[in-house]
């Protein structure tokens, strides 16, 4: 994926420049070098690219009181300190954070000030491309309740003042079309149907002033239609703002093609959250026969529902449901076959405890908020070490005020690289893995 902004450079200074100026109502608090320096390495935050200081409270990062006020959270996350007051000196951010550290708000808050300080009704301002339609509902609601609308109703908000339109597929396109036609402000989307409606239908990019691309490292598949949609995107006077829990070589080429000198955030994945308590992890090595007999020990175990359970095949998904709802369990399937308003129904199901057990496909697995989620099951080992941190990332999330539990059950027809990279990463939680996973001989090769 070749650059597709000019390297754009400011008279003056010479430097790379996307042209765009600070946004924030006051200046943060003066901090020196020395005590930024030492605030990041209490938080755990690492930075690249001559980036301001951490800010340690929403109300002192310049934003507007009542967007201050809608804010959930009375203190920001590690990634958030660093990120918001990065992102309102108009800069390009590549923001590296883990599951769960908050980085949803991190792009949306700086996004809304935007708006507030220089508004351009109707005329699209923002645009932030998600990997899944799932993903995509939850950001919009995010995004409007920060803009004041709590009603969780339709895809479409207009207060008279902003506009937001969440755009997917397996959604009708008509009312979809029909509200940026009329105009908005900001449009959630995954790129499939965004592109769809910039090539099809004239949804012009032009005045685009803020780019997001979230979970960057969940649309490497989606490469050729980011590199399309950009191409439409306004190369100039644009801010944009890629999130990622991992930064595998496909993300790197895709985010040196959207970003102009970068301002690059990375946080350490104990220190990220906005809590301190630890995922535990539980793993065992079964034969394949054995693994029914296992879940089913394991969800007995867990005294506190909902639990969200991750599958590798569709097929798999179906054949646990039945299973466990032989068994009484009051359980729904998650899954890419089924159609949208279905999906959002049981994932509504499992944030308002509706439902004891949900068994997935990844789909589940990218950055979905499930505040009552208190344990993970994954049935299947999955099929790479990026995955197996965004399935564990749905527990200890933002709101998240109890530890939570993780179990994965192993084979030894799993691939040996995969369980190595999942053994490494839970020692390097500082919790133990049991001695069959050290035998990675006995392991499938790959």
């Amino acid at each position: 994926m070749e650059p597709l902004r000019k390297r754009l450079k400011h008279q003056a200074t010479r430097d790379e420049c996307n042209f765009v100026s600070s946004y924030a109502l006051t200046n943060a608090a003066t901090v020196n070098e020395e005590e930024a320096n030492w605030l990041r390495l209490e938080l755990g935050v690492t930075v690249d690219g001559g980036a301001p200081p951490p800010c340690k409270e929403f109300k002192a990062m310049g934003l507007p009181e009542s967007l201050v006020n809608a804010i959930a959270h009375e203190h920001p996350t590690s990634v958030q300190m660093q990120a918001i007051p990065s992102i309102l000196q108009g800069r390009d951010v590549l923001a590296i954070a883990p599951p769960g550290s908050g980085k949803t708000l991190a792009f949306l808050v700086p996004l809304i000030a935007l708006l507030y300080a220089s508004p351009t009704p109707g005329i699209l301002t923002g645009l932030v491309l998600v990997p899944t339609r799932e993903l995509m509902e939850q950001v919009y609601r995010v995004c409007t309740s920060l803009l004041g609308d709590h009603s969780g109703n339709g895809l479409v908000y207009s207060s008279g003042s902003f506009g937001v339109a969440g755009i997917c597929g397996g959604m009708p396109f008509g009312p979809q079309l029909d509200a940026v036609q009329r105009g908005v402000d900001i449009i959630v989307a995954t790129p499939g149907r965004l592109l769809h409606l910039v090539q099809d239908h004239n949804l012009s990019l032009n005045a685009l002033r803020y780019l997001v691309l979230d979970e960057v490292d969940q649309m490497v598949a989606f490469e050729s239609t980011l590199s399309s949609i950009l191409r439409h995107c306004n190369p100039l006077a644009r801010q944009t703002i890629v999130c990622s829990a991992t930064v595998p070589i496909e993300v790197q080429r895709i985010v040196n093609s959207a970003l102009l000198n970068p301002i690059t955030i990375t946080t350490s994945s104990q220190r990220s959250t906005r809590n301190s308590n630890q995922t535990v992890y539980e793993c065992v090595v079964l034969q394949k026969e054995s693994k029914l007999q296992w879940l089913l020990r394991t969800l007995r175990s867990i005294q506190h529902p909902p639990v969200l359970v991750f599958c590798n095949m569709s097929t798999t998904v179906w054949r646990i449901v039945r299973n466990l709802a032989s068994e009484q369990f009051h359980v729904a399937p998650l899954v890419g076959e089924m159609d949208q308003r279905h999906r959002f129904q049981v994932l509504n199901a499992l944030r308002t405890d509706q439902v004891d057990v949900v068994v997935a496909t990844d789909i589940a697995a990218r950055g979905l908020d499930f505040p009552q989620l208190k344990a993970v099951v994954m049935h299947d080992c999955p099929e790479s070490i990026s995955m197996f941190i965004h399935r564990a990332g749905r527990l200890g999330r933002q709101s998240q005020k109890l530890s939570g539990s993780c179990h994965l059950c192993l084979s030894f027809d799993d691939k040996k690289s995969i369980v190595a990279g999942i053994g490494e990463y839970i020692e390097s939680q500082g919790q133990e893995i049991p001695i069959e996973m050290t035998a990675l001989s006995r392991f499938r090769a790959g």
